[in-house]
């Protein structure tokens, strides 16, 4: 079976495991953390393609510490080391 050109609004809310009031709002807000749509005869639908290039950006500008290397907080009343 061939995969569909377009996401509808219930599938991206799967894809992004969220709900779909919580899509309609962050389109309502004009969220640019959402994934490029359109409006075609009223329906709200996510070009694949368009979905596809999105997703692999984020993951690509997400940035990933080596194990360890993060900064470790300070505890109140600490002293410094000497």
């Amino acid at each position: 079976m061939d995969e569909p050109d377009f996401f509808t609004l219930d599938e991206i809310a799967t894809l992004l495991r969220v709900r779909v009031s919580a899509v309609r709002a962050r389109l309502g807000r004009n969220d640019p953390g959402l994934p490029p749509s359109l409006r075609i005869g009223g329906r709200r639908l996510f070009p694949r393609a368009l979905y596809l290039e999105w997703r692999e950006r984020l993951f690509r500008t997400q940035t990933a510490l080596p194990v360890g290397s993060a900064p470790r907080a300070k505890c109140a009343g600490s002293k410094p080391k000497a």
